[in-house]
């Protein structure tokens, strides 16, 4: 067995240790129906017929889905049975698209928490925040709750009672003195809003490797380590049940935890599948967790969706073969899928949608909390997260977080290819407040050893490539615009930085434009101007720029994938393969590339680059210069897969003492350029990579059972 897989096995040994049953202090087993609710008014409304009929103590309840009435959206929400608020259903849609919009008629009696003084008129939303109040123990806090309640312009979204005894609400900064006077309440402080932080993520850490050697030795737990059984919360963005990668084995359903028959009140209002039985969306109150924009178009990429296929994406061995498909550390696990915020919408997202969902997760007593987002902090007792992470701890759930992608203080580029203390400061910690408490495995990111790639054929080179923007077609590259079949051979362009002075005078029409890799916004322009003259694609030779600025060389511009506003076609090659092509349209130019020995640079790492630029420059053709060349993309199941050998950490990763000089993180996973699932676009399955320590969290998932 390799050493890195028993160095895996050893450090989860450790985190299972701290977890064992005769630390854990079991939760208060007070009745849950109860524990988070907000108000007996609050009413689930579970399709038309139904709605009005139940009032639900559930810990949903707490969504207020009612919105000024100068807020009032309509929203694209894809499903039959909406749990939401006084919903009026649009008969007209699909059934599987169905418009919900709220009722304008709804009377204030619905609201239990709504503003008082009827009179007045209310604050706009972006005049509101968010803030967490603690009472001093629940008798005290049901008293407060009505004081609460009865304040102007003060709306309460939810109470807790698992983590701590308080409130999130929602009301106007010059209410703040009046709250801290209410009798019962001991501090209010601001919610802060939070932020995001493998084609085979069991094979990139090892874990099939572990599997085999647990299986040797007939180790109790687990008999097919695959994750059946197990419920892992995904606090996020959301998660897309639609997917094919998101099912369950067949002969793992006898295991599953949550069955939709064994459901029992409102938790039969929240299943979506086997895959995710319970669901909320914080957005609307309802169940579906989809990531969208807010007036319903397709959002191509979603972080929370990401985390759910490295967490259990499973796909078919046969999609896997054919790299079309994923499979994820726990492959038979059930998701509970929180959409706690949103990239593409323009809702907040803040600590207590955390809160709630971190008691949401105890009441249903989950196997593992996964959070890959968040703001740096200490960690430290006076922190509400404390409080709540602590409170995970003593129901024996173990909380696995993200980092951060903060680097160091110490660090001159978050985005260097490995970690470094190039400012030469002491003080590096730069970790986020969740990972920063002594309960919560802190995971860092390494670098994938292994990505994959798509390959084009040019001049009897391979190449590999990656598509830059959403809607590559290479089908399109390769057809004209008649529709007929393109030629075997086709004419590439050399356009410099494709500005104005580059592209005078050039006739683009049918051939690809080969360009250098520039600054992102005018790389945009670069591409209309150049699909403007009629080129059929761009080629974007890499070069330095960010995260890349130590490999540009061996990897093509990576990361925009799912960029949404390059409507071309556009793919991009390495700097090496760049200097490949530019050879074959004027091989006058060819020069010898120098490299750098970068211990040369030991004392200004800052000015290192792998090669000497002027000689990779003096590489590149006069603008203008054009060649027919051979061209023919390679099947989709013919890849080129990119490996390294050593494993080291991304620089992006966040590293260094608490203040109290704890060593924050605890433990490592691939977390650069990761494959993973995304949404689900006009009825396919996609899937795309992502960086960050947001992919490296999801890692650890199996190894804690």
């Amino acid at each position: 067995m390799k050493k890195s897989t028993v160095l895996s096995l050893t450090t989860a040994a450790v985190i299972l240790a701290a977890y064992a049953p005769n630390e854990v202090v079991l939760a208060d087993t007070s009745s849950s129906e109860d524990a988070l609710s907000i108000s007996d008014k609050e009413k689930v409304v579970v399709d038309k017929e139904t709605e009005n009929k139940e009032k639900h103590k559930d810990i949903h309840n707490a969504i207020e889905t009612s919105k000024d009435t100068e807020e009032k959206k309509t929203t694209i929400i894809e499903e039959k049975e909406v749990v939401s608020k006084n919903p009026v259903i649009d008969t007209k849609t699909s059934n599987e698209e169905a418009r919900i919009k709220e009722d304008s008629n709804q009377s204030q009696g619905d609201n239990a928490h709504s503003s008082a003084n009827k009179g007045t008129e209310n604050p706009k939303k972006e005049d509101r925040l968010v803030y967490i109040a603690e009472f001093k123990d629940k008798e005290s806090g049901e008293k407060a709750i009505k004081g609460l309640s009865n304040l102007k312009n003060t709306k309460v979204l939810y109470t807790y009672d698992r983590i701590f005894n308080g409130s999130a609400i929602e009301t106007t900064p010059d209410n703040l003195d009046k709250i801290k006077q209410i009798e019962g309440i001991s501090s209010v402080e601001r919610a802060q809003k939070v932020q995001p932080m493998m084609n085979h993520a069991r094979k990139e850490i090892g874990v099939e490797e572990a599997i085999d050697y647990l299986k040797s030795i007939n180790a109790p737990f687990g008999k097919n380590f695959d994750g059946r059984g197990m419920v892992i919360s995904n606090i996020d963005t959301g998660t897309d049940y639609r997917h094919k990668a998101m099912r369950i084995d067949d002969d793992a359903k006898a295991s599953m935890r949550f069955k939709k028959e064994d459901l029992k009140g409102t938790d039969k209002n929240y299943w979506l599948s086997d895959k995710i039985p319970h669901a909320f969306n914080y957005y609307n109150g309802g169940k579906i967790t989809v990531e969208k924009y807010d007036d319903g178009r397709d959002y191509f990429d979603p972080h929370g969706m990401h985390i759910a296929g490295i967490l259990a994406g499973n796909d078919t061995e046969q999609d896997i073969k054919n790299f079309n498909g994923i499979d994820g550390i726990a492959p038979n696990a059930q998701i509970f899928s929180y959409k706690m915020y949103s990239d593409a919408g323009s809702g907040f997202a803040g600590d207590e949608t955390m809160f709630h969902a971190i008691e949401d997760s105890i009441k249903h007593n989950v196997d593992v909390v996964s959070v890959s987002s968040g703001f740096t902090g200490t960690g430290l007792v006076g922190e509400k997260y404390w409080q709540a992470i602590r409170a995970l701890r003593k129901a024996g759930i173990p909380m696995v977080v993200a980092t951060g992608n903060y680097a160091t203080s110490a660090s001159s580029s978050s985005w260097d290819l490995v970690a470094n203390n190039h400012l030469k400061m002491t003080d590096t910690g730069n970790v986020t407040r969740t990972a920063a408490h002594e309960d919560a495995i802190a995971v860092a990111s390494a670098k994938n050893q292994t990505v994959e790639f798509d390959k084009v054929n040019i001049g009897g080179e391979s190449f590999k490539y990656r598509n830059i923007g959403a809607f590559f077609d290479k089908n399109k590259i390769t057809t004209n615009e008649d529709g007929t079949k393109a030629p075997s051979k086709l004419k590439f362009v050399y356009i410099g930085k494709g500005q104005d002075q580059d592209l005078i005078g050039l006739d683009l029409r049918g051939k690809i434009a080969v360009m250098d890799r520039i600054y992102t916004k005018d790389l945009k322009n670069a591409f209309k101007k150049a699909m403007d003259k009629g080129a059929r694609a761009i080629m974007v030779v890499n070069t330095v720029n960010y995260y890349n600025r130590d490999n540009w060389t061996e990897l093509p511009a990576m990361g925009y994938e799912a960029d949404e506003g390059t409507k071309s076609q556009v793919f991009s090659i390495s700097g090496d393969d760049g200097v490949k092509l530019w050879n074959m349209i004027n091989p006058n130019k060819k020069t010898e590339v120098k490299r750098n020995n970068k211990e040369d640079f030991k004392d200004k790492l800052e000015q290192y680059y792998p090669i000497d630029m002027e000689s990779f420059n003096s590489n590149k053709p006069n603008v203008g210069d054009e060649k027919e060349i051979d061209f023919k993309f390679a099947p989709d199941t013919d890849k080129e897969l990119y490996k390294e050998d050593i494993i080291v950490p991304a620089g992006s990763t966040s590293w260094g003492p608490r203040i109290d000089l704890l060593l924050k993180p605890d433990v490592s996973a691939p977390g650069k350029n990761i494959k993973s699932t995304l949404n689900v676009i006009n009825g396919k399955s996609t899937y795309g990579y992502m960086s960050g320590t947001s992919m490296a969290t999801p890692m650890w998932q199996l190894l804690l059972f």
